[in-house]
């Protein structure tokens, strides 16, 4: 899978209604998984766009067309802080637990505070969707998101996690 994604600044009602028109050209394509705008739900975080393909070439050829859209003020990877990129986590949170999934957030957001080489995470809801979840986490390289991966307190998450999602998380490098 590859994901592009992008923020904006624009107000959501009016990024939706220019998504929604992408899409529905989008999904005439087979490679199209989806494409969906994300509101921050923790903190005042970024409006993320972001659009999901089966092949790279697809997911580029889309990203010359959503940069077009109102407010873009940069795409996952593009930093002025010269950090690595972006590490994007998606998650379906099962019924009746999204303030549990907030929470775990909240936890981990904590814990990758003292993280070398973690430079931010944000939690970003569907805004279709609420249960339908994106973690964006910046690093200032692959390998500190690597060594977050390899660590107990992820680990520790992924347990407890398991019981609150409805289905296996998507994690894909952005950059």
């Amino acid at each position: 899978m590859y994901a592009v994604v992008l923020y904006s600044d624009a107000e959501i009602a009016e990024l939706f209604e220019e998504v929604e028109g992408l899409r529905q050209s989008f999904d005439h394509y087979d490679t199209h998984v989806k494409t969906a705008v994300y509101e921050p739900s923790v903190g005042d975080g970024e409006t993320a766009v972001v659009s999901i393909w089966a092949t790279e070439s697809a997911a580029d050829t889309a990203a010359g067309f959503l940069t077009d859209l109102p407010g873009i003020v940069r795409r996952a990877g593009e930093s002025d802080d010269g950090g690595w990129g972006t590490m994007g986590m998606f998650y379906t949170v099962a019924d009746g637990y999204r303030e549990d999934f907030v929470e775990i957030f909240e936890g981990v957001a904590d814990v990758l505070t003292d993280m070398d080489g973690h430079v931010e995470s944000n939690l970003l809801a569907n805004h279709e969707d609420g249960d339908d979840m994106f973690i964006d986490s910046r690093w200032a390289s692959r390998e500190d998101a690597m060594e977050f991966f390899r660590s107990e307190a992820f680990a520790d998450t992924v347990d407890t996690g398991r019981n609150i999602l409805a289905e296996r998380p998507r994690h894909v490098f952005l950059a």
